[in-house]
């Protein structure tokens, strides 16, 4: 009986063990440092993203980094600081998670941001540290310092015209050996898409300041990476492919508009950054920057790009429901190939079901593909007319060096933007304080459209 109930505590504390384990999802892989004469930086290399808060302590002056649902790995110990800001890392392995203590020789000031994985570099947990300016400290107003040479690192690459023509690049889906749905009526998708598609094209042409160009005219096969590669090429200021559902379900029909879901973008800005020289020369940046900058740079061109596809699939939809037909059903994000790109907003429409009768004798008829194909550049003319897209003069993604005295207010004066944009681009959280020498990404001109 005795042997029973060690071999029962023994299986107990061991199942405790695994469940305990299996609760924590994430894992500090190690901890990093490295000090400068102005800042101490430190890094925390992560297995996945982990939720974190970062408290302060006095008395002695310490920094808890609380990862909670987290456990530590067997090298991150214990250890001395001989240089910068923090004197102390330790470990602290609590029933809830883990915690990282940094103590410290004075009191800081301090930013901190997550990074997602990207090539082989882990997740990260990134802080920086400087001595904390005294409150009561009168700051001497600083003699004016040149602006470093390299403060602009991205411009738009469109060229500034006396009057301004809003291109629109209008891809029909499929074609050549891809033939796409076959539907009711015989209809076939990659005819129906390019008829709609040079239907569209012609709408936007007759309006004037608008220029449609379409990624095929006639009945050839494109790959995914063409038909991006030719609204570059040609400038365009949007990208709207054009496309036609089926389903089994026979009932199934109406309009569904797509743009770009966070995994899609996710996974588009890891493939981009496996090479720097590439994602560069996609920014518009003379030289690559370093990791987290290049990082910063994908993240906020993509998250202002996944803002403005929203704005116009809300705006395609919504000319198509004054239309009435075929019905509307929804707007949906989906990883689409082609709707990828980080340099203008990008949709997919879903004019109707042609595995359905009615939205087949829609596309059956002129009719009824004119007053589709008129819907869609509706909308596409409300969107650029309501968010239209900045010129060269305005449309600038500024990598600031923080020079002495500057704030987070100054900046946002300086560059026309906000303070709210300029945290969110650099994921400062509530945090307010600069330290010089440190790089901001900056859209100028960014009031939160």
């Amino acid at each position: 009986m005795k042997r029973f109930a060690v071999i029962l505590a023994i299986w107990l504390c061991a199942l405790s063990a695994a469940v305990s384990v299996a609760d924590m999802p994430g894992s500090v892989l190690r901890v990093r440092h490295g000090a400068k004469d102005d800042h101490t930086r430190i890094v925390l290399d992560l297995s996945s993203k982990v939720r974190y808060e970062i408290r302060r302590f006095e008395n002695p002056e310490r920094l808890a980094i609380n990862l909670r649902k987290t456990k530590a790995g067997r090298d991150v110990k214990r250890f001395d600081i001989s240089d910068g800001v923090v004197r102390r890392i330790r470990v602290n392995h609590l029933s809830w998670g883990t915690q990282v203590v940094l103590d410290l020789r004075s009191a800081v000031d301090w930013t901190d941001f997550f990074l997602a994985p990207v090539d082989d570099m882990p997740a990260r947990i990134v802080l920086d540290l400087t001595p904390a300016q005294p409150s009561n400290t009168v700051r001497k107003k600083a003699a004016p310092v040149p602006a470093p040479a390299r403060a602009m690192v991205v411009t738009s690459k469109r060229t500034t015209r006396a009057a301004r023509e809003y291109v629109v690049a209008v891809d029909a889906g499929h074609g050549g050996k891809d033939p796409g749905a076959i539907g009711k009526n015989k209809l076939i998708e990659k005819h129906v898409a390019l008829d709609l598609a040079r239907r569209v094209a012609s709408e936007i042409d007759s309006k004037k300041g608008f220029n449609a160009v379409l990624t095929r005219d006639r009945d050839v096969y494109l790959s995914l990476v063409d038909r991006t590669r030719i609204a570059k090429k040609k400038d365009a200021d949007i990208f709207v492919s054009i496309h036609l559902n089926s389903a089994k379900r026979k009932s199934a029909r109406g309009v569904e508009v797509f743009f770009l879901s966070p995994a899609g973008a996710e996974a588009t800005a890891n493939k981009l950054l496996k090479d720097k020289g590439t994602a560069a020369k996609e920014l518009g940046l003379d030289e690559p920057e370093n990791d987290d900058i290049m990082h910063m740079l994908v993240d906020v061109n993509q998250q202002a790009m996944m803002q403005r596809s929203s704005l116009l699939a809300e705006e395609i939809l919504r000319a198509m429901k004054r239309r009435g037909v075929p019905p509307t059903r929804s707007i949906k994000q989906r990883s689409f190939a082609v709707l990828k790109s980080i340099d203008m907003p990008s949709v997919m429409v879903e004019a109707g079901f042609i595995s359905n009768s009615k939205d087949a004798s829609i596309f059956k008829s002129k009719k009824g593909k004119q007053d589709v194909a008129e819907a869609i550049a509706s909308g596409v003319l409300s969107f650029l007319k309501k968010y239209p897209p900045r010129t060269s003069s305005d449309d600038r993604l500024l990598v600031h060096k923080v020079q002495r005295g500057d704030t987070l207010w100054k900046l946002s004066k300086k560059y026309g933007t906000t303070v709210a944009s300029i945290r969110k681009s650099n994921r400062l959280g509530s945090s307010s304080s600069l330290r010089v020498g440190q790089e901001l990404v900056i859209r100028e001109g960014d009031r939160g459209q």
